[in-house]
């Protein structure tokens, strides 16, 4: 008989309960702000946020660059996905939550997007991040 082997309960948090970390930028480069700024413009629709609120975030970050180049790759993907695919403002919300988990698209719920969609939207964001080391330019 194999002994059993004791896995602790997962850690579950209230959303509420979660507070954001430290400012550790007092100030972005100009040229930060400007990505910032684009990435709000492409954003907007599903991610409403002020401009304050989006540089808040960044400057919390240790390596907002590094952040800043990843939301790239989901705008990059986003905006390709959207090119090509007519969405209802909730499969938009659903296609950004994708993006923004990075979670295998074959174990997230769907409500909105068929599962090749969601596929299709998480092999663009992959090809995206691949691409990143580049400068982003947006669609």
């Amino acid at each position: 008989m194999k002994p059993k082997i004791f896995r602790p309960a997962p850690a579950t948090r209230k959303v509420a309960d979660i507070k954001p970390g430290n400012i550790i930028h007092k100030q972005l480069s100009s040229e930060l702000e400007e990505r910032i700024r684009k990435l709000e413009s492409i954003f907007a629709e599903v991610f409403k946020r002020t401009h304050e609120e989006w540089l808040d975030s960044f400057r919390r970050d240790l390596n907002p660059e590094s952040q800043i180049r990843l939301w790239e790759a989901m705008a990059s993907a986003y905006q390709t996905f959207l090119g090509k695919h007519a969405l209802s403002l909730p499969a938009k919300k659903e296609a950004l939550g994708l993006l923004c988990s990075g979670q295998n698209s074959s174990s997230a719920r769907l409500r909105y997007l068929s599962r090749e969609e969601a596929d299709e939207v998480m092999r663009l964001f992959s090809s995206a991040l691949a691409q990143s080391q580049k400068p982003f330019q947006p669609n």
